[in-house]
């Protein structure tokens, strides 16, 4: 054999193992969300191919600022004719439908493990009484928030909750923490198996053209 042919397969050999390392690494995601009073903080970070690839981004402070109006679309109240009425629940049903099938999609998100999983608030009122009240009010929404997330991501460890009533002062902070990763090859055939579930299912030849034209 020619010395060409053994570089060439020494290259296809070379990029084989490259390709194959990549697919068989990880993909890692940190994000942080904070919120202390009128503080905000968001911290996005991305670890790939065993740390050669890095991306970070961070937003603080998050406000509103001259926003006075927000038109929601809305003028003024109509009445309804009995056909128009027909119309409307007939496109609920079918808007229904079509959101069940984009809930069941996300089921290819099982593939992300979520490793590492934290949720501290702290809240506080005029009133002990009220605070007390509060304080039960975010324990049920982030037990419930993250029960949703633990039917579509895979948890290694349990989640770490925590509400603390503050009977001291008016305040409100919280504190997500969430790290997860994911195996690249796993990922990328999870992404194409939703690419061809997301133009089966009802509805779902709209939405790829949308995506599409986006893109």
């Amino acid at each position: 054999m020619s010395v060409w042919l053994w570089t060439l397969l020494g290259i296809l050999a070379f990029v084989l193992l490259v390709v194959i390392s990549f697919l068989l690494s990880h993909a890692e995601c940190k994000i942080v969300i904070q919120k202390s009073g009128r503080h905000e903080r968001i911290w996005i970070g991305i670890r790939m191919w065993y740390g050669l690839f890095r991306w970070r981004y961070e937003v603080r402070s998050v406000q509103f600022k001259g926003v006075k109006h927000v038109d929601l679309g809305v003028k003024k109240k109509q009445r309804l004719s009995p056909v128009n009425q027909g119309k409307a629940k007939l496109k609920m049903n079918v808007d229904l439908s079509v959101l069940l099938d984009m809930v069941d999609l996300l089921n290819w998100l099982k593939v992300v493990k979520v490793d590492t999983f934290i949720w501290d608030t702290e809240i506080g009122l005029d009133e002990a009484p009220l605070t007390a009240m509060a304080t039960g009010a975010v324990w049920g929404s982030v037990a419930y928030g993250t029960g949703l997330l633990t039917q579509y991501l895979s948890f290694h460890t349990m989640p770490r909750l925590q509400v603390e009533p503050n009977f001291q002062e008016l305040c409100f902070s919280t504190r997500m923490v969430c790290i997860s990763r994911v195996r690249i090859a796993k990922a990328t055939a999870a992404v194409v198996a939703l690419i061809f579930r997301l133009q089966d299912f009802k509805g779902g030849h709209k939405v790829w053209q949308n995506i599409q034209s986006k893109g």
